[in-house]
């Protein structure tokens, strides 16, 4: 796997095979929306953004970093297709630990923020592999689910 700048064919590839606990939360976070406006959505993020592609160039992970409340705090946004879980699940835990490290190193970040429904346990594992704490919990967000957020880095 390879770092490399996003494309809206990346965001493409990974969104037509997004797990099903993905899709829940961007319903949740989004309200219900199509493939291909999520594909719309996600390609106009600002930078910095980012792909993790296979050997062939193939798509596995879409990313990347906006502001969060403070300008030091950046928040993260991600999308990891089945693909990316089932046979590179490794190399997706050290690429995206290199980009969070990258944000707090380069990225001018002093905080990196990430948000996901409190239902996806697995997630919130994922994030305390990557070094991340808990932060808090916001009651009953869109969707009426609760959403967590976990963080690295100051305050």
């Amino acid at each position: 796997m390879k770092l490399v700048d996003l494309t809206r064919d990346h965001i493409a590839t990974v969104v037509q095979d997004l797990p099903a606990d993905e899709w829940k939360q961007v319903f949740a976070f989004c309200g219900p929306l199509s493939a291909d406006t999520l594909i719309e959505a996600v390609s106009r993020l600002p930078a910095p953004n980012w792909a993790f592609v296979d050997d062939h160039g193939t798509a596995l992970v879409v990313g990347g970093f906006g502001y969060g409340v403070h300008l030091d705090c950046l928040q993260s946004w991600f999308l990891a297709s089945n693909r990316a879980w089932r046979d590179y699940a490794h190399a997706v835990t050290a690429m995206t630990a290199e980009r969070i490290q990258w944000a707090l190193s380069e990225g001018g970040a002093k905080r990196v923020e990430t948000v996901c429904l409190e239902s996806r346990k697995a997630a919130h594992r994922w994030y305390e592999k990557l070094g991340m704490r808990f932060s808090h919990t916001s009651h009953h967000f869109d969707g009426g689910e609760n959403a967590v957020t976990y963080y690295i880095g100051g305050r």
